[in-house]
């Protein structure tokens, strides 16, 4: 029996399910027929971080865009990436990006 980590696709699968708002590191893993351990092993040798590290990052990335191309308010941008809320968000937010949600749309729209 051929281990899913062995398979072809299987880790672009990985990226693909933890780059949705909501999606959970066990859920993908279970999702995936693997163990969470096995999967969080295999994910952090290939991508150089553990799958709640990416997902974390692929949601700051998005909140980016969305701060760059819409008028979303911060709380409406955590909300629909799945943020428990607004504080954490933007704390997540500044650490990954040195800046505050706020301070980065100015910055990005030249004020």
């Amino acid at each position: 029996l051929m281990e899913t980590t062995d398979r072809p696709g299987w880790f672009a699968e990985a990226c693909r399910l933890l780059s949705q708002p909501h999606a959970k590191p066990r859920d993908v893993a279970t999702r995936l027929g693997l163990s969470y351990e096995s999967f969080r092993r295999r994910f952090r040798q290939l991508a150089g971080v553990a799958p709640q590290k990416f997902h974390l990052s692929q949601m700051l990335n998005s909140a980016a865009r969305l701060l760059d191309s819409t008028d979303l308010k911060s709380a409406e941008i955590a909300r629909t990436l799945g943020f428990c809320d607004e504080a954490y968000f933007s704390r997540a937010f500044k650490k990954e990006k040195g800046r505050s949600p706020r301070t980065y749309r100015r910055n990005q729209s030249g004020t």
